[in-house]
Parts: structure tokens; C-alpha cells; sequence
């Protein structure tokens, strides 16, 4: 199977991947930055020794043993210099690690609640459908329909139409979600989806109420009068 889909987006199993690689380099990072705390202070520890042997030793060192010291005092001060520098650079690896999962978890989110309101959508239209289906049956079985009943039935159709559509919207959105790099394109994105999120809700709910209340008034229609 292919990590990447044909348009250039990555599936849900490589964007968990991804986090799972990004969050195993924040851990070492982290252990790495551990080590690079006992280095300094063991080499704090080494600095202080130094200078305490050379305060104590000052009066009556030979000019070989001036030489070792001033030489190790380099070198001290050359890994202290380094191990700064190694600091500096995980700190900004760290940086952008969290930046990098952020978007991650961020853009996995977005699709795990898109995914969950496709499906609730899904189910939704699964139940409208055969509502539709049962009312037309009623309807060959029994012509004289009520105004009333034609025009909820209109109104199921019509929402029907329009959950078509927002289905349709909701792919494209799925698709273009796992696509922005930019952290403008991905507010952008964000403020769509929690849009078109919210017009599913509504639509939803006005769709169930509509779908109640010709249900009940088919019922009450099959009555014995």
C-alpha cells in the first residue's frame, strides 16, 4: 500500500507514523538534553577541582606542572564552549520538534473529527433514505396524500439533496486538511471545517425533527379513521 495517496496527501497511517516518529525524537531529544546537564556539571566539578589544586599549589608548581594545568584549563573551557553550543542547538531542535507535533496532532485531530461527523452523516442519510423509501411505498399503497405530507416529504428530499452536499464538501475538506504546510493555511483550514462542522449540526437536527414529524404523520394517516 502506498504511504501517499495519489494526490499528494498522506492517509491516516502515515500521519500516525509520523507522529509516532516525531514523538520518538522528542524523547531523544530529551534524553539527550539529561546528558548534556551531567556533562555540565561534571565539567563544572572538574573546574572547581582545577582551581582548588592550582590555589593550593600556586606557591611551589613546576613550570611543567603550570604548563599541564594551563593546558587543561583550555580544555576545560573549550568543552564547556561546545557543550553550550550542543545545548543551543537541542534546544532549537526541541523547538521545532513541538511546533512540527503540534501541527501533527493538530491536523490528525481535524481529520478524526471529520471522519466521526462523515460517519454520523452517513448514518443520518442511511435513515432518511429509508425513511424515503418507506414513504414511497405508502404513498404508491395510498394516493391520497395530505398537503402537509407532500410538503414535509419535499422537505426530507430537499435535506437529503443538501447532506448530498455537505458529504461532498466534507471530502474535499478531509482532503485538503492532511495538505497545508503553512501555519496560515492551516488556521484557514481550521475556520472551514468548525463552519461547515457546524452547519452539520444544524442541518442535522433540523433534518431530524422534519424526518419526526412525518414519520408521525404518516402514522397517524394509517390510522383506522
Amino acid at each position: 500500500m502506498s504511504m501517499v495517496k495519489s494526490n499528494g496527501t498522506m492517509d491516516d497511517a502515515t500521519l500516525a507514523m509520523c507522529r509516532e516518529s516525531v514523538d520518538n525524537a522528542m524523547s531523544y531529544v530529551n534524553d539527550n538534553r539529561k546528558t548534556i546537564a551531567e556533562l555540565i556539571s561534571v565539567q563544572m566539578l572538574l573546574q572547581q577541582q582545577l582551581t582548588e589544586v592550582t590555589s593550593s599549589t600556586k606557591d611551589h608548581v613546576t613550570e611543567k606542572e603550570q604548563q599541564l594545568i594551563d593546558d587543561l584549563n583550555k580544555k576545560l573551557k573549550r568543552s564547556h564552549q561546545l557543550i553550550r553550543k550542543l545545548k543551543g542547538d537541542l534546544d532549537k531542535s526541541v523547538e521545532k520538534l513541538k511546533v512540527t507535533r503540534q501541527k501533527l496532532y493538530a491536523q490528525y485531530d481535524a481529520v478524526t473529527v471529520l471522519q466521526e461527523e462523515k460517519d454520523q452523516l452517513q448514518a443520518d442519510y442511511e435513515a432518511l433514505k429509508t425513511a424515503s423509501e418507506n414513504s414511497d411505498k405508502t404513498s404508491s399503497a395510498d394516493t391520497s396524500s395530505t398537503p402537509d405530507q407532500t410538503r414535509l416529504l419535499n422537505t426530507l428530499n430537499e435535506y437529503k439533496r443538501q447532506i448530498a452536499e455537505q458529504d461532498q464538501l466534507l471530502q474535499q475538506l478531509q482532503l485538503q486538511t492532511d495538505g497545508p504546510e503553512s501555519s496560515e493555511e492551516l488556521d484557514t483550514l481550521k475556520q472551514e471545517l468548525e463552519k461547515t462542522q457546524y452547519a452539520l449540526k444544524h442541518l442535522t437536527k433540523e433534518k431530524k425533527f422534519i424526518e419526526g414529524r412525518y414519520l408521525e404523520m404518516m402514522k397517524n394517516s394509517q390510522k383506522p379513521s
